[in-house]
């Protein structure tokens, strides 16, 4: 092996490093292009499915927080023996 190298011209050896670079920053770009191709996909899966599953659930929990706030306001007026159309008009909303 050695004797092959040996047998070169000096412009092929001094052609050995930067091809060996520009190689290795190329495979480097396709790892890098990779992983950020991936990377994206995963943000978009977690916008997409995850993110609205999370609006849903927060606008879920918002409705249940206003219909327990309401029902425990006719609870209380009723309670305190407030006018009954007021009351009445509360149940309806």
């Amino acid at each position: 092996m050695k004797r092959f190298f040996a047998n070169w011209k000096l412009s092929r050896k001094l052609f050995i490093g930067p091809s060996v670079t520009i190689l290795s920053l190329l495979i480097l770009g396709w790892v890098a292009y990779d992983g950020l191709s991936g990377q994206k996909s995963t943000v978009e899966n977690i916008f997409t499915r995850r993110f609205q599953s999370y609006q849903t659930s927060a606008a879920v929990a918002r409705d249940i927080t206003g219909v327990h706030a309401s029902l425990y306001k006719i609870i209380s007026l009723t309670n305190a023996g407030y006018d009954q159309k007021k009351i009445e008009a509360l149940e309806k909303k």
